[in-house]
Protein backbone atom coordinates (compact mmCIF):
# COMPACT_ATOMS: atom_id res chain seq x y z
CA UNK A 1 0.00 0.00 0.00
CA UNK A 2 1.24 3.34 -0.77
CA UNK A 3 2.25 6.13 2.04
CA UNK A 4 1.11 9.77 1.20
CA UNK A 5 2.05 12.61 3.05
CA UNK A 6 -0.72 14.36 5.39
CA UNK A 7 -0.45 17.24 2.92
CA UNK A 8 -1.39 14.60 0.17
CA UNK A 9 -4.20 13.47 2.34
CA UNK A 10 -5.47 17.08 2.44
CA UNK A 11 -5.40 17.57 -1.03
CA UNK A 12 -7.09 14.26 -1.84
CA UNK A 13 -9.92 15.35 1.31
CA UNK A 14 -10.52 18.78 -0.70
CA UNK A 15 -10.90 17.40 -3.98
CA UNK A 16 -12.92 14.29 -2.39
CA UNK A 17 -15.39 17.30 -0.67
CA UNK A 18 -15.88 19.27 -4.05
CA UNK A 19 -16.12 16.18 -6.65
CA UNK A 20 -14.09 18.45 -9.08
CA UNK A 21 -11.57 20.43 -8.92
CA UNK A 22 -10.39 23.04 -10.70
CA UNK A 23 -7.23 25.30 -11.11
CA UNK A 24 -8.65 28.20 -9.30
CA UNK A 25 -10.12 26.33 -6.45
CA UNK A 26 -6.52 24.40 -5.96
CA UNK A 27 -4.78 27.83 -6.36
CA UNK A 28 -6.80 29.60 -3.44
CA UNK A 29 -5.91 26.25 -1.44
CA UNK A 30 -2.26 25.99 -1.97
CA UNK A 31 -2.19 30.12 -2.31
CA UNK A 32 -0.29 30.08 -5.53
CA UNK A 33 -1.19 31.73 -8.50
CA UNK A 34 -0.09 29.64 -11.26
CA UNK A 35 -0.33 26.46 -12.88
CA UNK A 36 3.58 24.96 -12.81
CA UNK A 37 2.71 25.65 -8.64
CA UNK A 38 -0.46 23.73 -8.57
CA UNK A 39 1.36 20.76 -10.41
CA UNK A 40 4.20 21.00 -7.85
CA UNK A 41 1.87 20.82 -4.82
CA UNK A 42 0.43 17.68 -6.79
CA UNK A 43 3.04 15.63 -8.32
CA UNK A 44 2.57 13.04 -5.97
CA UNK A 45 -1.21 12.14 -6.25
CA UNK A 46 -0.83 12.85 -9.95
CA UNK A 47 2.16 10.25 -10.71
CA UNK A 48 0.99 7.89 -7.94
CA UNK A 49 -2.59 7.75 -10.06
CA UNK A 50 -4.62 9.40 -6.89
CA UNK A 51 -6.44 11.61 -8.95
CA UNK A 52 -7.70 12.18 -12.81
CA UNK A 53 -6.98 15.26 -14.57
CA UNK A 54 -10.17 16.53 -16.80
CA UNK A 55 -10.30 19.23 -18.96
CA UNK A 56 -14.26 20.46 -18.97
CA UNK A 57 -15.02 23.15 -21.26
CA UNK A 58 -11.33 23.36 -21.98
CA UNK A 59 -10.26 24.21 -18.25
CA UNK A 60 -8.08 21.89 -16.23
CA UNK A 61 -9.67 20.23 -13.10
CA UNK A 62 -8.91 17.19 -11.54
CA UNK A 63 -11.24 14.88 -9.77
CA UNK A 64 -10.52 11.44 -7.72
CA UNK A 65 -9.89 8.39 -8.54
CA UNK A 66 -10.75 4.88 -7.35
CA UNK A 67 -7.33 4.91 -5.91
CA UNK A 68 -7.98 8.06 -4.32
CA UNK A 69 -11.26 7.22 -3.06
CA UNK A 70 -9.36 4.06 -1.42
CA UNK A 71 -6.74 6.09 -0.04
CA UNK A 72 -9.28 7.65 1.78
CA UNK A 73 -10.68 5.31 3.62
Amino acid sequence: MDTLAERDRKILKFVSDKNIVGQSDLASFFGVSDSEGITNHMRTIIDGKYVSIIRPLGQTSFTLTQKGIRALK
